[in-house]
């Protein structure tokens, strides 16, 4: 799991070959740059989460580097970066102004936020702003989780003073790092769960809560239908070229789904997508079998209607030879491209299954609907008949 860290500001940020130090405070003849503190922080955690295991990549590593604003979130998907750190210090003319806040853009990052925020706010102990939604920030169009830190306001004597601290600085940066801990942690443990053999739930969660995490980039779907998206999320991890994702699209599009994009719909299972013996072993399905989806996809797509909160596609088709490596029953509907495991985000996995339960013994959706409470997804089919698993 790689972590973008971004300092704010710094030399070419809005200009080229213009330093921009951001927002600044005089104090006792003292000047204070938030480029400076927002690169102190990001250097430190830089130093925590290598030491943790996560590969990092800085945006700028010193009051050098060119770091265009508009470039940051494109340099950081070139580097393979899941998850995206932005650093900054708030600054308003009335210096009685103070506390942490965290800005995010979109629903799909408000849990990310809410994370990031509580984690800041319990560390350095300033006055909780709480999340934020800001859809014009340049640093926040990033193509998986992204947030934006601001740690407090520079102006104000009891948050600058606060934020200079070394041991502030070192809580602030730990407990990121423990929140990144968690993420990853949720992101490892469902990859390994998923992809089960139909029928094989162990151990039923009788709360029914969600397992996903909307912060773990391991289950981040490409929305853009194009064949730039589809290369970079498909291609590169092994599954043939000639598949004709246009096409595809296409043929999708006419299904007249509301929430569900022709990409999501090719998730091929996390264990193609590990390092396992079953890594790379899936394939994309071949085009006689498309129109087999189309009653499952209409079907998630009524489920995530009622549901109200998103739902995430965490695998769809298996050839012969992936369903077979990961123990998949020989008739399993995967195999027909008529099944789906869906995760979802909010609510609880056995709300959607509910919902899932009543909409399949309609004999429009009638099929079969496997729970998987303790692994927060459920399977859903349109094989013609409900079976309950």
């Amino acid at each position: 799991m790689k972590i973008c860290i971004d300092p704010g500001h710094g030399m070419s940020n809005r200009s080229a070959g213009v330093y921009d130090p951001g927002a600044s405070h005089v104090e006792d003849g003292r000047r204070y740059d938030e480029a400076d503190i927002a690169l102190d922080y990001a250097l430190t955690l830089d130093r925590v989460l290598r030491d943790r295991g996560y590969d990092v990549f800085l945006t700028r590593q010193n009051n050098t580097d060119a770091a265009p604003v508009g470039r940051r979130a494109i340099a950081a998907a070139q580097q393979g970066c899941a998850l995206f750190l932005s650093v900054h210090l708030n600054d308003v003319e009335n210096d009685q102004a103070n506390g942490t806040e965290t800005l995010y853009d979109g629903a799909e990052n408000r849990d990310l936020a809410l994370r990031m925020q509580a984690a800041l706010v319990q560390a350095l102990g300033l006055r909780d702003r709480g999340p934020k939604e800001r859809s014009n920030l340049a640093v926040l169009r990033f193509d998986g989780p992204a947030v934006l830190l601001e740690l407090g306001f520079i102006g104000n004597d009891r948050d600058r003073n606060r934020l200079l601290s070394p041991a502030a600085r070192a809580a602030a940066c730990e407990a990121i790092a423990a929140e990144l801990d968690r993420i990853r942690k949720v992101a490892s443990s469902q990859e390994a769960q998923m992809d089960l053999p139909e029928g094989k739930e162990a151990d039923d969660d009788p709360t029914g809560r969600t397992h996903y995490d909307p912060g773990a980039p391991a289950f981040a779907t490409a929305a853009r239908q194009d064949r730039a998206s589809f290369t970079g999320a498909f291609t590169a991890l092994g599954v043939r070229d000639s598949f004709d994702f246009e096409e595809f699209a296409a043929v999708v599009a006419g299904w007249g789904l509301t929430h569900f994009t022709a990409n999501e719909l090719l998730k091929l299972g996390s264990q193609h997508y590990g390092a396992g013996l079953c890594g790379g072993r899936n394939s994309l399905p071949p085009k006689t079998l498309w129109p087999e989806m189309q009653q499952t996809a209409r079907l998630a797509d009524a489920i995530r209607a009622e549901f109200g909160r998103p739902i995430i596609v965490l695998s769809g088709y298996r050839d012969v030879d992936y369903n077979r490596c990961i123990g998949g029953a020989e008739n399993s509907q995967h195999r027909r491209f008529n099944a789906l495991d869906i995760a979802n985000v909010g609510g609880t996995t056995s709300e959607m299954h509910r919902i899932a339960r009543r909409l399949m013994e309609d004999t429009e959706f009638a099929g079969g609907l496997g729970a998987y409470f303790s692994r927060g997804f459920i399977h859903i089919d349109t094989r013609g008949s409900f079976v309950s698993f």
